[in-house]
C-alpha cells in the first residue's frame, strides 16, 4: 500500500504544516479580535485601563517580546535591601504594609535607626544613632504623626 492509499496527512508533505499554521492564525484572530463582530466588545478590550488593586504595587520586569511586562506584587513577609554589598534595610511586610520592628544600618553594620510599625504606620519610639551606637534623636511616634 502506498501513501495515498493509507490516508496518512503527513504521506501528503506540507498539507499538515499548512493546517497547522491555518489554525494558529485562526486562533491569533479570535485572541485579538474575538468571536464576536461587536466593534464595541473589541475597544473595550483594547482599551482597558489596567492598574494594581491596593495594597498591590506595580512594578516592570524585562519578560516576553516587548522586552517589559507589569506586575502587580503585594509586599509580604520579611525585607531586607542592599545596596553596594551590604545590607542596609530590615523588616517585615504583612498584607502590603509594614510591621514590627524595622532598622537601617551603615556599611559597617552599625543599627542606624531602629523604630516599629503597627499596619504601615510609625508607632513608638524611633532611634537614630551615631557611629559608636549612642542614641542621638528620638522621636515618640505615639504622641506624634508628623513622620511616615
Amino acid at each position: 500500500m502506498g501513501p495515498q492509499a493509507t490516508g496518512n496527512p503527513l504521506a501528503h508533505g506540507g498539507h499538515v504544516r499548512v493546517n497547522i499554521r491555518k489554525v494558529h492564525l485562526l486562533t491569533m484572530c479570535l485572541l485579538l479580535f474575538g468571536c464576536s463582530n461587536d466593534q464595541s466588545a473589541r475597544d473595550k478590550f483594547f482599551n482597558e485601563t489596567l492598574s494594581c488593586p491596593s495594597p498591590a504595587l506595580g512594578e516592570f520586569e524585562g519578560w516576553g517580546e516587548s522586552g517589559t511586562q507589569h506586575i502587580c506584587k503585594i509586599k509580604h513577609g520579611p525585607f531586607i535591601a542592599w545596596e553596594n554589598g551590604y545590607v542596609n534595610i530590615r523588616g517585615q511586610y504583612e498584607n502590603g504594609k509594614e510591621v514590627g520592628e524595622w532598622l537601617w544600618y551603615d556599611a559597617k553594620g552599625n543599627v542606624q535607626v531602629r523604630g516599629q510599625y503597627e499596619s504601615g504606620k510609625k508607632v513608638g519610639e524611633w532611634l537614630w544613632y551615631d557611629a559608636s551606637g549612642t542614641v542621638i534623636k528620638k522621636i515618640d511616634h505615639s504622641k506624634t504623626q508628623t513622620e511616615k
